[in-house]
């Protein structure tokens, strides 16, 4: 099934009645994302001198600041400690990115104290079976189109992009749209970054 926005004509698939996922959106305070397979489309490229590459879809970025004029803010959570994480968070200027954790559930309490949320009040976004355990635990879990099967079924929303193909930016037009956000962010983002 389909869940459609009409607002922006935006849609992702839905797992679950959309009742009980529309108001899941309503609480988001806070989108947490994996990285590798989300972000990018989880290729590393290595050098014969060890230095890893990774691929970031540039359109992210602005779902990011969407996210955060809406008054939203976004986090990053990675099972892989990677330089080029790094450098993107700051980029990104996204405060909370933590690395190289496998058992990321045992980082939800900090995440939800450092950012004042509540579990209910976090989107996580995922692909791996890695992910499922913060899933489990968090608001609303989106899984995106090319995740695990496992995955996608544990998800409440399956994006229609794949990794690395702009899904962050995706996620924010659609949860700003459920929100009744996305066009008082677009405009202040308008007013601040591209009229200043």
């Amino acid at each position: 099934m389909v869940l459609l926005n009409r607002r922006l004509n935006t849609r992702m698939l839905l797992n679950k009645n959309s009742q009980i996922i529309e108001k899941k959106i309503k609480d988001i305070q806070f989108v947490l994302s994996d990285v590798d397979g989300v972000l990018t489309n989880g290729s590393l490229y290595v050098g014969s001198d060890g230095t890893e590459y990774k691929q970031f879809h540039v359109e992210d970025h602005s779902g990011i600041a969407l996210l955060k004029f809406a008054g939203i803010n976004v986090g990053l959570l990675s099972a892989r400690f990677s330089e080029s994480t790094s450098i993107r968070a700051k980029e990104m200027n996204v405060s909370t990115c933590i690395q190289g954790v496998l058992n990321k559930s045992k980082e939800l309490s900090g995440i939800c104290s450092g950012n004042n949320v509540s579990k209910k009040n976090i989107a996580y976004i995922g692909d791996g079976l890695v992910d499922i355990p913060v899933m489990e635990k968090v608001g609303l879990s989106i899984a995106v189109n090319n995740a695990d099967d496992l995955v996608k079924s544990t998800s409440d929303l399956v994006t229609l992009k794949s990794g690395g193909e702009g899904v962050l930016k995706e996620v924010a037009k659609f949860i700003l749209s459920e929100q009744n956000k996305y066009e008082s962010a677009f405009n202040k983002m308008r007013e601040r970054v591209y009229e200043s």
